[in-house]
């Protein structure tokens, strides 16, 4: 069985989460910066909401919630009464938006409901002047990412799977980028801190339905998933191949100086 802690060399996950983030936006610290978190009500948003909240008592940063209700599944409707209940418990401002699954007619709903999700949160960004989005996406995301790479024989820039930071918008003097601060986490961690906390939270029950392939390749992997060698074999993967594209980056970036000097 993969043993996780809450700890994490030494440091809690408020603390991972917070240096994260600060590396992410290349800043040393995060005061008075804008942030947006994508939440769902199930576990890894509300806990990023809980850790971003304590954050929050320590540092004068300005938060946003943003909840989707995709009326997919039975509770979805309690589901976006628990992150307006969520909200008001902590004094957030959320918004929260109505879009029946059903407009999608049954095709690629997975990629049709994060499109639309995307979409919105960039229109919120640029209204509210707003650089950052949050969302909840960790290392078991990651390893089912870069193993559906692996089985689809896609490139290798695909096998870097999910990016810690994706620049989704530049233009107007307006950049905003899409952070996931705790991807390095595992489910089991997180599973644990909620619990530690006494965080209420509730399970998707799309999670279960095997017709989206996000979870065919979750079922698949199901008995793999805390095996250390297997979690390794696929997080080295994504590793190597983000250290190759940021060669790559560097590269590029070193001809372009050297060939502007020149003039």
């Amino acid at each position: 069985m993969f043993e996780t802690s809450i700890f994490w060399w030494g440091l809690i996950i408020k603390d991972i989460i917070y240096n994260q983030i600060c590396e992410l936006i290349d800043k040393k610290n995060i005061n008075d910066t804008k942030f947006i978190l994508s939440i769902s009500g199930g576990l890894d948003s509300t806990v990023l909401v809980d850790n971003i909240v304590r954050i929050k008592e320590s540092f004068p940063i300005d938060i946003k919630l943003f909840h989707v209700n995709f009326h997919m599944h039975s509770l979805s409707n309690t589901m976006s009464e628990y992150c307006l209940k969520l909200s008001q418990e902590h004094n957030l401002d959320i918004y929260i938006e109505d879009c029946n699954y059903k407009q999608f007619n049954n095709k690629n709903i997975e990629s049709k409901a994060r499109e639309f999700r995307y979409k919105r949160l960039k229109f919120l960004c640029i209204e509210n002047k707003i650089n950052y989005i949050l969302t909840g996406h960790h290392e078991e995301d990651q390893i089912e990412t870069v193993y559906m790479a692996e089985e689809n024989n896609s490139s290798w820039v695909s096998k870097i799977g999910i990016r810690p930071i994706n620049f989704i918008y530049n233009r107007d003097d307006t950049k905003i980028s899409l952070i996931r601060p705790m991807l390095n986490l595992s489910k089991n961690e997180i599973i644990k801190y909620a619990k530690d906390k006494s965080i209420d939270y509730f399970d998707d029950p799309t999670n279960n339905d095997s017709k989206f392939l996000r979870n065919k390749i979750r079922f698949k992997i199901k008995s793999k998933i805390n095996d250390p060698n297997f979690r390794l074999k696929y997080l080295n993967i994504s590793k190597f191949n983000s250290q190759k594209i940021n060669k790559i980056s560097k590269d590029i970036n070193n001809s372009f100086y050297s060939i502007v000097t020149l003039f």
